[in-house]
């Protein structure tokens, strides 16, 4: 299970977002790897999940049970990536369209969080 954390730098959870990047370049690894032996490797993406490790997060959730089955649709399709919801679909557009005005939304969510613990 990857994350949308995969894709971007997060400065607020910097080393959590180090290791999904990690977890990702070992997907795409392990899937050039055992493509010839007709393994299927799936990265799955999603934003906040509905769990206990996001309760206190105030931002919309995905239920686990919806990221099962775009699992599930991912691999009956074949696919290489599954978006497990809005938020990927969102994340992942911005970062094949425009990775720089993605970066500088980072950038910007981190000058307002400074700005406001200076108030």
């Amino acid at each position: 299970m990857l994350s949308i954390t995969s894709w971007i730098t997060s400065p607020f959870i910097a080393t959590y977002s180090a290791s999904k990047h990690a977890e990702l370049v070992v997907t795409n690894a392990a899937r050039i790897e055992l493509k010839a032996q007709g393994t299927q490797v799936l990265g799955v993406y999603a934003g906040y999940l509905d769990t206990e490790m996001a309760a206190q997060i105030d931002s919309a959730k995905t239920n686990p049970a919806d990221v099962s089955a775009r699992t599930l649709e991912g691999i009956e399709a074949g696919v290489d990536h599954a978006l497990a919801d809005e938020r990927a679909h969102e994340i992942w557009r911005a970062r094949c369209s425009n990775p720089t005005e993605l970066e500088a939304a980072m950038q910007a969510k981190w000058d307002q969080n400074k700005h406001h613990q200076r108030e």
